[in-house]
């Protein structure tokens, strides 16, 4: 992929603020972009996209839930087989639930396994022949801190478990396919404030007593990072997880 040239990217939760970020700053880096985008709620989607002011002549929606493969499948394949080729897979797609770990019953686990892990994996064993097709690629998925680093009281344990698979997943798959010039690489943010109500702000701001950086993150420093991997400046880096919380992992 060349800076300034050509990229098709399949993009999962391009709702969410990474999303919408990501998007935004793929189509003021590339001359032309083509974007798959997958989501449950198109409509949602549609509004999104104008109030970030995005060029949508060149997205595709594909609605559909990717915790479904089959579901998935018979909406994404047409799709992909039309574009032939893809350049990039971005799994962004995820749910965050925090309770004691008593108080997770089993729709709980399940839900956050198949709207993180789950995700990721669909989209990956959908999109992948089309990176192979295209005699390379990159895929990004999105963990989190978490999957590292435990906050003390944060009542996570599920999350944290599922996003610590996501870890893992990127780094076995990234051997697997390195020969066939496929990346893999994991971002692992911290809190993002994007869209959170001020008082939930100021109810969680005692995590910073262990931030060196003493702030929390931005949706749009994510998707910088992303298009960081994305590009040639990029091209040894596979397997890794990029952590960007304000070094609250330290």
């Amino acid at each position: 992929m060349n800076m300034q040239d050509k990229i098709k990217v399949l993009i999962t939760g391009a709702t969410s603020p990474i999303g919408l970020r990501t998007i935004h700053a793929l189509q003021h880096t590339y001359k032309h972009v083509e974007y798959v985008c997958v989501t449950r709620s198109k409509a949602k989607l549609v509004s999104l996209f104008d109030n970030y002011a995005i060029d949508t002549s060149r997205i595709i929606i594909a609605e559909c839930d990717l915790s479904n493969y089959s579901q998935s499948a018979q909406c994404l394949l047409p799709i992909l087989d039309q574009k032939g080729t893809i350049d990039a897979v971005l799994n962004i797609a995820g749910l965050f639930i925090s309770k004691p770990f008593l108080d997770c019953d089993e729709h709980d686990f399940e839900l956050l396994v198949s709207s993180n892990l789950k995700t990721t994996y669909v989209a990956t064993h959908i999109a992948l022949p089309y990176l192979l097709k295209n005699r390379g690629g990159s895929i990004v998925n999105i963990s989190s801190t978490l999957g590292l680093h435990t906050i003390e009281g944060a009542n996570n344990v599920i999350y944290d478990a599922v996003k610590a698979a996501i870890i893992k997943f990127t780094q076995s798959l990234a051997k697997e396919l390195g020969p066939n010039n496929i990346r893999l690489n994991c971002i692992c943010p911290g809190i993002l404030v994007d869209d959170m109500p001020q008082d939930k702000i100021q109810d969680i701001a005692d995590v910073l007593t262990a931030q060196p950086l003493k702030r929390f993150g931005k949706a749009e420093e994510i998707a910088n990072a992303i298009m960081y991997i994305l590009s040639p400046e990029a091209s040894w880096m596979t397997g890794n997880f990029m952590c960007i919380n304000g070094g609250i992992n330290l």
